[in-house]
């Protein structure tokens, strides 16, 4: 998130790397890795993806959305109603 080295690791060519910790980041859910870094053959540079949390306050929504089902995925709550999946701010996300 903020561009710092979280570990440099030293492998021979053909192995596989060992993903490191994630830093915790407030406000942001760690996703994943931006490539894959099993059976390295060159340097890279591995970069860690995160996605913003969104919104707080679940009475707030379910009364806006009335008959609706809480999602939580990967430390973030949404909300699906009629097949439909909303950030707590009430935007679609799929």
């Amino acid at each position: 998130k903020d561009g710092n080295l979280i570990e440099k690791q030293s492998v021979f060519e053909g192995e596989d790397a060992v993903a490191p910790e994630a830093p915790e980041v407030e406000g942001y859910v760690f996703k994943g890795w931006d490539k894959d870094f099993d059976h390295v053959t060159e340097n890279l540079t591995v970069t860690a993806i995160y996605e913003k949390k969104v919104g707080t306050g679940l009475e707030d929504v379910s009364a806006k959305f009335g008959e609706s089902r809480k999602l939580l995925r990967d430390g973030v709550i949404y909300i699906e109603r009629n097949g439909k999946i909303y950030d707590l701010n009430g935007r679609m996300v799929e």
